[in-house]
């Protein structure tokens, strides 16, 4: 995996499973609900980081 895609604003609980993404060399911690997009599989996907 690597790019995670979601809802940013949105507050998960603690409780909920988590999926560890790697993108240029940073880790993200997202919750498993967040749909994630492998840019290695799919390269001409837009990625738009949630302002």
């Amino acid at each position: 995996m690597t790019l995670a895609v979601g809802s940013m604003g949105t507050a998960h609980a603690a409780s909920a499973p988590d999926t560890v993404v790697s993108y240029r060399g940073h880790h993200f911690t997202v919750p498993d609900s967040w749909k994630v997009i492998d840019l290695a599989k799919a390269p001409a996907t837009c990625v738009r980081w949630p302002t």
